[in-house]
């Protein structure tokens, strides 16, 4: 999605400033490449992790499970603000132990304490996870760093 937008981004830059067309163009280029080698680095990452099932604390991670192959078979809310009701964590808690489910992941957004009661009494790990990279400072390495950390986090929770 984001190499999507970065050539747009040139794109519309360069019809508002015919003069710095060039210079978006190579600067999009640029970040395309950084893009794709990230890309890459995650789902080397992700490869050598072991295959699993995976639940996530919210519906955050829908693209990023999507593109490297790694999608939740559940969420523990719909969103970071919501609580989830007592069935649904009977339900997840049955689920990790009837389905063997390898990961619970939990991020900041989400409190830690759901991952850890749906994971009690199984032996499903747990890491922390960000999608909003609030560990890093904002600037141009943000976004890598993000990613970078989330990839991680999966392998981690995975047993990678």
């Amino acid at each position: 999605m984001a190499q999507a937008w970065v050539a747009l981004i040139a794109t519309h830059l360069s019809d508002l400033d015919p003069d710095n067309a060039a210079t978006y163009a190579a600067n999009a280029t640029a970040a395309v490449a950084d893009l794709e080698a990230l890309e890459a680095e995650i789902t080397a990452r992700l490869a050598s992790a072991p295959a699993g099932d995976i639940i996530v604390p919210h519906d955050a991670y829908q693209y990023f499970g999507t593109r490297f192959d790694r999608l939740a078979v559940a969420a523990i809310t719909l969103d970071d603000a919501a609580a989830p009701a007592p069935d649904k964590i009977a339900d997840l808690q049955a689920r990790i132990v009837e389905d063997n489910i390898a990961c619970v992941l939990t991020d900041p957004q989400a409190r830690a304490e759901w991952s850890d009661l749906i994971r009690d009494g199984s032996d499903a790990r747990t890491a922390l996870a960000d999608p909003v990279g609030g560990a890093f400072d904002l600037g141009p390495q943000h976004y890598r760093q993000t990613l970078t950390a989330l990839g991680d986090a999966y392998a981690t929770c995975l047993g990678g």
